[in-house]
């Protein structure tokens, strides 16, 4: 027997990438490493089982597991059997349309070797992009069972699922849902730009079959569901929210993965609106240079002899750093150890770094002029034409030769330009930390590794970006604008606080860090002097 439903939900809107966005398709492609997903006729789309994941972990985040299970679907294992049910949500694919005069990007990636400083072997990759402004359609719907069609146990009423419901909405308004792969890495934040609620009631009878079927519906709001379900509040999330306000020292860039024909090296761009670009850091570039620092950090912490520290390892072996991988992540295993269980090893990081564009935008059509403009003769005329046909007054070609150590000549082959953007404002750099994908033992020490790493930032210590060891990516931060969700009230001070050279953190909040970080440090160091006679005994 079928269940018996009486109540249905319609949710649908227009959904708009906020940054670059990728979900991967199961398929290769000559044109890069990691394809975006195609439907059956070879369109751009977004898989409903994409929408449904996120919508279901945001879910069991903010309103537990056993509401969760009820409304997405339960296929939880007793035994031999599978006891479970199907989802009462139903999401649909998504087509996805791209802004005016856009098309598909493509991000390089690659892993820098801890120990040369230079790419590591097989770790270099490329990825498809939608560009940012992308949008796709929202159709969710949610049937409601009769009591009859429910276990005894079941928490599932209207007010309640109003509450999930206009929450989620809300959320997706707010732009704090990201999609697809690499969310913490700058890509896949969205936002709900505009969205239509529609309820149909007692379809289990003739009159509410008919209104079904004429799309004759109640119309209702976010505000409208958020009111019936005001009993039902969502779990509040912890995390901690920065934003860097600061502007570059001299040229700051991020180098294109290909060369220009009167220029080699391009700084990297991406669409900002319909038929604009922008110069952009993407949020992997930012995220690697702050765990390197990180990394640094901890290793200074806790390598006590010089052959651990000169003992080489390959590259994913660098990455398993104490809180480093915990705080940005690493990919995900399990080790089975003979009588024990499996241990999952840390995989998505607690924080998130997004894409920081420049302020100056240009249109597709003149930035495409400066990337294919012909090298002149004699000069730069040709490119100088085409860079002031843009509006763009602070870029300047920069030439580079590599010096002949024998006859102090130009090297053969060794000269090259680059085009540098000099005295460009750009956006604050945001981040975002996570709390509740650490520890509890560990979240006080992890917000100070952070702290540590941003107070080095804020020093002016870390350059960002391209040839940073040739005079290129320094930055002055001019303030970080600290908040907060869901703290303790030895945090408190951090929900609303402008953090600068001449404005320190707070000395109480300082301390209880410092007192967290100082136990977590030496309970490390207990543990690992504990593991050690165990691991002579072994050997």
């Amino acid at each position: 027997m079928a269940r018996e439903i009486v109540e249905q939900l319609v949710i649908q809107g227009v959904i708009e990438a906020e940054t670059p966005l990728h979900v991967g398709g199961a398929f290769s492609s000559s044109e890069s490493d990691l394809p975006l997903a195609r439907n059956g006729k070879g369109i751009w789309y977004i898989p409903g089982t994409s929408l449904s994941g996120v919508f279901r972990a945001w879910c069991e985040r903010h309103f537990g597991k056993i509401i969760t299970d009820q409304m997405w679907g339960d296929h939880s294992k007793k035994g031999e059997e599978t006891k479970g049910r199907a989802s009462l949500v139903t999401v649909a694919d998504a087509v996805v349309c791209l802004p005016k005069n856009s098309h598909i990007e493509i991000r390089d990636g690659v892993g820098i070797d801890r120990v040369t400083g230079t790419a590591a072997d097989r770790f270099k990759f490329d990825r498809a992009v939608l560009p940012r402004g992308s949008h796709f359609g929202l159709n969710l719907r949610f049937d409601l069972p009769s009591e009859k069609g429910l276990p005894l146990c079941n928490p599932i009423h209207r007010p309640l699922c109003s509450a999930v419901f206009g929450h989620l909405a809300q959320s997706l308004q707010k732009g704090e849902f990201c999609l697809g792969a690499a969310k913490t890495r700058g890509l896949g934040q969205v936002r709900l730009v505009s969205v239509c609620i529609r309820r149909f009631t007692e379809i289990n009878r003739r009159q509410g079959m008919l209104a079904l079927l004429r799309n004759n519906a109640e119309s209702l709001s976010i505000k409208d569901l958020l009111s019936e379900g005001q009993l039902h509040q969502p779990q509040p999330g912890k995390r901690f929210e920065f934003q860097l306000f600061w502007q570059p020292r001299g040229p700051v860039m991020v180098k294109a993965g290909y060369d220009g024909i009167a220029v080699d090296s391009l700084p990297l761009v991406s669409a900002y609106g319909a038929g604009q670009v922008a110069f952009v850091l993407p949020g992997s570039s930012i995220k690697g240079t702050l765990r390197s620092h990180a990394e640094r950090i901890m290793r200074t912490v806790f390598i006590s002899s010089e052959d651990e520290l000169n003992e080489p390892h390959p590259f994913p072996k660098q990455l398993e750093v104490l809180l480093a991988q915990e705080v940005f992540g690493m990919a995900a295993k399990s080790e089975n150890t003979q009588g024990q269980e499996k241990t999952p090893k840390p995989g998505l990081g607690a924080l998130s770094v997004a894409d920081c564009f420049a302020e100056e935008k240009f249109t597709r059509a003149k930035w495409d002029a400066i990337e294919t403009v012909a090298k002149g003769k004699e000069t730069d005329e040709p490119l100088m034409t085409a860079i002031g046909e843009t509006g763009a007054k602070h870029l300047t070609p920069a030439y580079h030769v590599s010096i002949d150590r024998w006859t102090g000549g130009a090297s053969d082959s060794a000269l090259f330009s680059v085009l540098e953007p000099h005295g460009i404002s750009w956006e604050p750099i945001k981040l975002r930390l996570n709390l509740e994908r650490i520890e509890e033992n560990k979240r006080l020490p992890a917000l100070g590794l952070v702290l540590l790493v941003l107070n080095d930032v804020l020093q002016g210590r870390i350059p960002f970006g391209f040839a940073v060891n040739r005079g290129m990516g320094e930055i002055e931060v001019e303030r970080i604008e600290l908040s907060g969700t869901g703290l303790d009230r030895n945090l408190a001070s951090f929900t609303n606080f402008s953090w600068s050279k001449t404005c320190p953190l707070p000395a109480d909040v300082c301390e209880h860090i410092n007192l967290g970080w100082r136990q977590w440090i030496a309970d490390e160091k207990e543990r690992t002097r504990a593991q050690q006679p165990q691991k002579a005994g072994a050997q």
